[in-house]
């Protein structure tokens, strides 16, 4: 496996998320459709991958050889959440969100986006639009191991990413990244966190690869929108994008720069804008049913926000990783630990790692910041920084 082939799982789901959004609204959304186009992608796919990269068992037998118990340690975390991964689904968010649209589309082979029928209507839906997907190949077990394929896609760019480690410490990080509970939790669940962590961190890495300028930026760009189409707080992020965006500029970049934005542009409004460009011209509310308090849409309520009161707290920037750790149930359904005992431990390195100056450490803790800033103030609950995760390993 290659990082190239990696890149190229995200960029195409990516697109077909674009394709989705506007396929959802004619009524051609059947099972055997779906079933023969992802058929010829795959068949494409597999071929084109194992052209260029052919399995060999001997290296894979000979580092789980010489690096036995890192190996067996990621081994037992992967598997602990393939078998999260496989139980039916339970979860309120999964049955009557995550589920529900596969369903309704598969009954009315379109999506109607109507809020007289479902308040989440309008919401960025790119995650449930991936899972019909796999809902339609294989029913609910079909969109849990797409859910669980996306974090594996960040497991894998995360494991070729952190740098010059040996392979050994590499899979212990990696074994303790993937046994977070919080990740745990994540893949047991149809939620949306696992797919927007792959656009965002796939994004991220992009910044950073020797790639042609004008190429790589394309690629961030559909990432990015990508990532919006699927969380709104994508949005706290675009600036640390732009800023690395303008430092790698140069004369030579320069050159017929326009015909690029304005791709990018399409690309940001075509996918990333495409959920609330319809919410806003449904219902005058861009981000409904969110800051309904701001924009005011007609017949629903609109005297305060819409925000889950629990998860409203006051943030203590100076004790946070302890309160994550030790608190976990204040910042989400969970039990103490939840949000893994080992960010103790990591958080010494990072900050040693932060006085070395490295460009991509600097960008991952830019990153984290912009997601806890961004989101805490308003919302202080851990599935909504889940991608500051993969950063943090960084």
């Amino acid at each position: 496996v290659h990082t190239e082939s990696i890149y190229k799982v995200i960029v195409g789901l990516a697109i077909i998320l674009g394709v989705t959004q506007f396929i959802v609204r004619v009524p051609v959304n059947y099972p055997s459709v779906y079933i023969a186009f992802y058929s010829i992608i795959g068949c494409l796919g597999a071929k084109s991958l194992f052209e260029k990269h052919p399995l060999r068992a001997a290296p894979l037998l000979t580092n789980l050889k010489s690096d036995g118990l890192a190996t067996w340690l990621l081994i037992f975390a992967v598997a602990l959440n393939f078998i999260v991964c496989i139980k039916p689904e339970v979860s309120p968010d999964g049955l009557s969100l995550r589920l529900w649209i596969p369903t309704f589309i598969e009954t009315n082979q379109q999506w109607r986006f109507s809020i007289e029928n479902s308040v989440n209507a309008f919401l960025p839906n790119g995650a449930e639009l991936l899972f019909t997907a796999g809902y339609f190949l294989g029913d609910e077990i079909g969109a849990r191991l797409l859910n669980l394929s996306t974090f594996l896609a960040s497991a894998l760019l995360l494991y070729f990413k952190i740098g010059s480690s040996a392979s050994y410490v590499r899979r212990l990080i990696l074994a303790a990244f993937i046994s977070t509970p919080l990740i745990g939790l994540e893949s047991g669940s149809l939620f949306v966190e696992h797919i927007w962590t792959m656009f965002l961190f796939g994004a991220g890495m992009l910044v950073f690869e020797r790639v042609e300028f004008h190429r790589k930026w394309t690629l961030i760009a559909l990432l990015l929108s990508a990532a919006l189409a699927t969380k709104v707080i994508t949005v706290f992020t675009i600036p640390i994008f732009l800023l690395v965006f303008f430092s790698q500029l140069d004369k030579k970049s320069l050159a017929g720069i326009w015909k690029w934005v304005v791709l990018w542009l399409i690309l940001a409004f075509a996918i990333g804008g495409a959920p609330y460009l319809s919410a806003l011209y449904y219902t005058g509310n861009p981000v409904f049913p969110f800051m309904n308090d701001v924009f005011k849409a007609e017949g629903f309520w609109s005297d305060v926000p819409f925000t889950n009161l629990r998860y409203e707290t006051d943030v203590n920037w100076i004790t946070l990783i302890y309160d994550l750790t030790f608190y976990s149930p204040n910042y989400i359904e969970g039990k103490v630990g939840t949000f893994g005992f080992h960010w103790l431990l990591f958080t010494p390195a990072a900050l040693f790692c932060i006085k070395k100056g490295n460009t991509i450490t600097l960008f991952s803790v830019a990153m984290i910041i912009s997601l806890f800033v961004g989101v805490f103030p308003q919302q202080a609950y851990l599935r909504y920084i889940l991608p500051a995760l993969p950063f943090a390993v960084i």
